[in-house]
């Protein structure tokens, strides 16, 4: 199986069989924050006649799964220039591409996907950050970018064999698309407790904060649950979420983690409304 494109905080990999479990047969598959796009490769794989609708408010991450599925080979031409060139310097120079007036003008939609996976790859903790001018803030943090060509490939053919269709957009506006039926799944920015209020560290550069952006992703999720859509979502258990989502099917698991030489176990939890708790039967 194909690995992501990139690291990505937040990724959904280790949920994979988890994820799986709680999945139903679609013909129709949304994922409006593909992140990462661990479970989208997975489900790709796994449904080869489903169509795949993914979508992302970052438009660099948009960028860089077009760009692998039409022009690997010159996207790999530029990670191996990325690969050669590489230092600190280097690093802060690429990453600083967006601090130029017009920017999006200078540099192609290649040079954009090449530029988000090397940043990615070889940033500070693999994270992409943004501020509020929505510029990438990632910091140095590998001293050495080895771009994974066989496995980028390995996605471009597959992504060329299934009908996948990307867009960059904001979820709620991908919601025109969701017919009944449908499956989505929905991974936002997770909410977190934090003494007596709820906080959240950024959707996007500029984007809005705390439990307000958690009530609008609900709020979409119930439009979608009353065309009949197949919903499933993951979130951390806080105040917020639970509030949010009683009523509907919880499923908690105890996964294990590790990040550098510190391990400790995390409780995830998905939540799926009542459509897909209904398919699962069947399916079972």
């Amino acid at each position: 199986m194909p690995d992501p494109l990139y690291p990505y905080v937040g990724g959904k990999r280790r949920m994979l069989a988890f994820i799986d479990e709680n999945t139903p047969e679609f013909s129709v598959y949304h994922e409006p924050f593909l992140g990462g796009g661990a479970v989208a490769l997975h489900l790709i794989r796994k449904y080869p006649d489903a169509t795949f609708m993914l979508s992302d408010l970052n438009a660099e991450i948009i960028h860089t799964w077009e760009q692998t599925r039409a022009n690997p080979e010159a996207l790999v031409t530029l990670l191996q220039e990325h690969a050669a060139r590489h230092t600190r310097e280097y690093f802060n120079t690429v990453r600083n591409w967006d601090r130029r007036d017009y920017w999006e003008n200078f540099y192609s939609p290649l040079e954009r996907a090449s530029r988000f996976i090397y940043i990615a790859s070889t940033a500070f903790g693999g994270m992409w950050g943004t501020n509020d001018e929505n510029q990438c803030v990632s910091t140095f943090g590998k001293e050495e970018f080895r771009p994974k060509i066989t496995n980028l490939i390995r996605v471009s053919r597959l992504l060329n064999k299934r009908q996948v269709f990307f867009k960059h957009a904001s979820f709620e506006a991908t919601g025109r698309y969701y017919s009944a039926g449908d499956f989505v799944y929905l991974d936002p920015p997770y909410a977190t407790d934090h003494e007596d209020y709820e906080v959240w560290d950024g959707y996007q550069g500029g984007g809005e904060l705390g439990a307000e952006f958690q009530h609008k992703v609900k709020e979409f999720i119930n439009k979608q649950t009353d065309k009949g859509v197949l919903v499933l979502a993951s979130n951390a258990s806080t105040r917020t979420t639970e509030t949010l989502y009683a009523g509907w099917n919880r499923i908690s698991r105890e996964l294990a983690w590790t990040s550098g030489s510190t391990n400790r176990v995390a409780t995830e939890v998905l939540w799926g409304n009542l459509h897909l708790a209904r398919a699962l039967q069947q399916r079972n």
